[in-house]
């Protein structure tokens, strides 16, 4: 197995233990969507596609797990780090490097480093697109209008809390 695939696997080993419904079917749509946008992203921008995949899959590893998003993007970052550590296969810079992405992506105001950002404007793409009336929190707005702009859409008619 590569190392996307065993990310795979391990989330929906945690999903597998959840009885709700709802729970399993939005979080497993959530994190293989903001995957898919962070792969996309990395592609545009140049970057590595795996690295971003695999931290778009873990990125709220911590909520889903614990059921508590408290400070979910710190806690979250410790937690994943010791799961790329305990399964092997990653270099020191890129364990530092996903749990820098997965620490920041909640700092959606904030500019950080481009992997960091790949994560953020993913993270934001599948809160609008996964959202059933296409709604975005206000710290999201200006992000997705930027996003936009970059992915050659329209900004017309989108709305945010």
């Amino acid at each position: 197995m590569n190392r996307v695939e065993e990310t795979t696997a391990f989330i929906n080993k945690m999903f597998f233990g959840k009885k709700d419904k709802y729970e399993i079917m939005f979080g497993c749509a959530h994190l293989i969507g903001v995957a898919g946008f962070a792969e996309l992203l990395a592609m545009k921008r140049g970057l590595d596609k795996e690295i971003c995949k695999i931290a778009g899959l873990l990125h709220d590893y911590i909520t889903y797990e614990t059921g508590d998003s408290e400070a979910h993007a710190k806690r979250g970052s410790k937690a994943v780090y010791g799961y790329l550590d305990e399964i092997g296969g990653f270099s020191e810079d890129e364990k530092l490097l996903i749990s820098s992405m997965i620490r920041r992506h909640g700092a959606k105001r904030k500019v950080d480093g481009a992997y960091e950002e790949v994560l953020k404007d993913a993270d934001t793409l599948s809160h609008y697109f996964n959202s059933p009336d296409n709604w975005l929190a206000s710290k999201e707005t200006d992000r997705f209008t930027a996003l936009c702009i970059e992915l050659g859409f329209s900004v017309d008619g989108f709305k945010s809390r």
